[in-house]
């Protein structure tokens, strides 16, 4: 998948990509998106999904912050929310914000307490932003109903039997 087309429309020029660097020289302070950014990137644009597993420090949330503003942009997402490990939760929402600086970025804490929680999720629901940002703690409080989870286990078990009945 070569991404090397796109120009990611309202992104800060302290991030360019390799086409804007060849037109425009180098620009001072100014990082240059790499190679497999632009191509994961154009990845998600063309099939609405991916995986980035790659090691600390290649780039990964820049990608990140380019297919959230291209997934509303071209794919017409309306709820995007960006899962995050614990600690990271101001690193991430610092680097988005320095590559598309006019991106609204919703934090949500999760909490523990029943009201609480639907008070933050009810604010997701609500709330018009490019992006909900939370710890995987915060996520892993949310939870299914238990009527979802009784559906969930169930699609699950019958996808299991079906496996074991091809496998005879």
């Amino acid at each position: 998948a070569d991404g090397s087309h796109l120009t990611f429309p309202g992104k800060s020029l302290a991030f360019i990509t390799p086409k804007e660097q060849q037109e425009m020289g180098v620009v001072a302070g100014s990082k240059t998106f790499y190679p497999h950014q632009m191509n994961a990137a154009w990845k998600y644009i063309r099939h609405g999904n991916l995986y980035l597993a790659h090691d600390v420090g290649v780039g990964k949330t820049a990608t990140i912050a380019t297919i959230i503003m291209e997934a509303k942009r071209l794919r017409g997402k309306k709820k995007i929310i960006y899962i995050v490990t614990n600690a990271t939760l101001a690193q991430a929402s610092s680097e988005l914000k320095k590559i598309y600086p006019l991106m609204n970025i919703l934090p949500v804490r999760v909490s523990k307490d029943e009201d609480r929680k639907q008070h933050s999720l009810h604010k997701m629901l609500v709330n018009d932003f490019d992006v909900a940002i939370m710890r995987q703690d915060d996520y892993n409080r949310i939870g299914l109903s238990p009527q979802a989870s009784k559906v969930f286990d169930q699609e699950e078990l019958d996808e299991l039997r079906t496996i074991l009945e091809e496998a005879k």
